[in-house]
């Protein structure tokens, strides 16, 4: 009897399957022995990442189309983190007959992961996948993938050196007739977390006799490895506005706007503690005048760990409920298709799970 015809399933101590780096993944293990019953051997649960993106070509030179950025690991599969039953090689784990049995595990969680993360040309996940002989310690090694859509949030510090202190930053544009235009953006701190709301201050002075409005975004940037020329690079491949403001009019003279960036549920400022080596994530805000000035400054975001409304059946006091909805919408508008199901974040019974055939 094989290991896959003995399990019926696998339960996960939490409904919503969102946990943090250096935390734990536990829960059980549901086989049943069949008819005569069974034994089971090197029982090893291993979090696997899988990691890939796009293949496009960009313009070099008039008339030249060469592909600079190929497959960065073709759904490439990287062990992350295991966990075995603790049991002599020789004396096996036994299955009763017809009766379901459960083995509790506890996954510790590398500090070092980085957040799953799916956009528009990429994507990072986490699944879990079971390794095990039956009936003889000397059988073949089965082994398959028990859940693909582990969703995981990067161990980033909120607080970063230079992005805690201060900023003023002021622009001067004056045009041909001598008309001034000037413009001095004010921050606390650039440091913050999902949910976070930032205040700023904008001063304008409008030497003009037209009225000036100030437009403000969150923008993120995503940067991919690539090669060009045999070399490897990391280039800024897609951006993303995550928060947008705007003024109302100034008209001339001093004026003045105050107001809140809202940080939404995005991926932390690069990924994870140690960061990530095949893609860049960073945050810019930015501060608009049309046509006369520009300030822009970057943002240091880190884990969203908590979120103070959600309730305790969803998971909702150690992880980031919001977060995993708000990576869901992402990978419901991208070209991926992973086997997540945005329901599934509000079952009740979300924290069964049955077993997931492998496609590879």
């Amino acid at each position: 009897m094989s290991v896959k015809s003995c399990l019926l399933g696998v339960n996960f101590d939490q409904n919503v399957l969102i946990y943090q780096a250096a935390g734990n993944i536990s829960g059980n293990l549901v086989f049943n022995g069949g008819a005569k019953g069974n034994k089971l051997y090197d029982v090893k649960l291993t979090l696997i990442r899988r990691t890939d993106y796009v293949l496009y070509t960009e313009q070099v030179g008039k008339g030249k189309a060469t592909s600079l950025i190929n497959k960065l690991d073709k759904i490439n599969s990287s062990p992350c983190g295991s966990w075995s039953l603790q049991k002599s090689s020789a004396d096996g784990t036994y299955l009763p007959p017809d009766t379901p049995t459960k083995i509790s595990f506890s996954l510790p969680l590398p500090l070092d992961l980085w957040s799953s993360f799916v956009v528009t040309n990429a994507f990072s996940w986490y699944g879990l996948m079971l390794t095990a002989r039956s009936q003889s310690q000397y059988g073949r090694k089965e082994t398959f993938i028990l859940k693909r859509d582990i969703l995981m949030i990067g161990n980033v510090e909120k607080d970063k050196v230079p992005f805690s202190e201060p900023l003023k930053k002021i622009t001067t544009f004056t045009t041909p007739a001598k008309e001034e235009v000037k413009m001095r953006v004010c921050l606390k701190t650039r440091c913050a977390t999902p949910g976070d709301r930032v205040p700023f201050r904008v001063e304008v002075w409008n030497g003009k006799s037209l009225p000036l409005s100030v437009k403000a975004t969150l923008q993120q940037n995503i940067g991919y490895k690539f090669i060009a020329r045999f070399r490897m690079h990391m280039k800024t491949s897609e951006a993303n506005i995550v928060w947008h403001g705007e003024s109302g009019t100034f008209l001339e003279g001093k004026s003045e706007w105050r107001g809140d960036v809202e940080i939404p549920y995005v991926a932390p400022t690069g990924l994870g503690r140690e960061g990530c080596p095949n893609f860049t994530v960073n945050y810019m805000l930015k501060f608009v005048i049309p046509r006369f000035a520009k300030i822009e400054t970057e943002l240091h975001i880190g884990t969203a760990t908590r979120d103070e409304g959600a309730s305790a059946e969803l998971g909702g006091d150690d992880i980031s409920l919001a977060y995993g909805l708000e990576v869901t919408r992402s990978l419901s508008s991208s070209q991926y298709s992973l086997d997540w199901n945005a329901l599934s974040l509000a079952s009740e019974d979300s924290g069964c799970w049955t077993l997931v055939e492998d496609e590879e």
